[in-house]
């Protein structure tokens, strides 16, 4: 499963978070570096999701501009400030997204992902996802397959017998995978 983690930290531009903790206050920091020799926009986007309905519970979003290989953080807020009225840090996990442009960059496309788990999973409580699958083959060397997730379901796995490329994603009901 490292390969396919290694593949988005060797992206050109990456979204990353972390918490600091200080006098009994955790601080939850989001930096977006960049690679890329030239300037580069885009927006930012830290989605609080509910571990079990996979519901965005919150949403908070900015934009950035980023010079040529630089780090930049674009996102701090206390942790506590940002679970009030939304759940416990075994209720919730956060999304991070960047999408941005520069000549080498599409900008309608995601440039980076990652999730940031407030706890360890064994103090998440999870009730059982129902996955199912469909296939379809756009062309002879080509085969499409969808998965659909009633609940979060962290780390799905795809065994075939079949040679090929496949991806590693997080299943939610609100995110389609394909």
């Amino acid at each position: 499963m490292l390969h396919y983690a290694a593949v988005k930290f060797f992206a050109p531009t990456l979204i990353s978070s972390f918490e600091t903790s200080y006098d009994n206050q955790s601080v939850y920091h989001v930096h977006v570096t960049s690679d890329v020799n030239e300037k580069q926009t885009g927006v930012w986007e830290v989605i609080a999701l509910s571990w079990s309905t996979g519901a965005q519970l919150f949403k908070w979003t900015g934009a950035a501009a980023l010079q040529p290989l630089q780090s930049l953080e674009v996102f701090s807020r206390p942790t506590a400030q940002m679970l009030q009225g939304i759940g416990s840090r075994s209720d919730v996990v956060f999304y991070v997204s960047w999408k941005g442009s520069a000549t080498t960059v599409p900008a309608s496309s995601t440039t980076s992902d990652n999730y940031y788990y407030l706890t360890s999973f064994a103090e998440i409580k999870l009730p059982s996802p129902v996955i199912s699958a469909s296939f379809s083959q756009p062309s002879n060397q080509v085969v499409q397959v969808t998965l659909t997730s009633t609940q979060m379901a962290p780390f799905v796995w795809l065994q075939t017998p079949v040679a090929g490329k496949w991806s590693y994603v997080v299943a939610a009901p609100w995110r389609q995978m394909a």
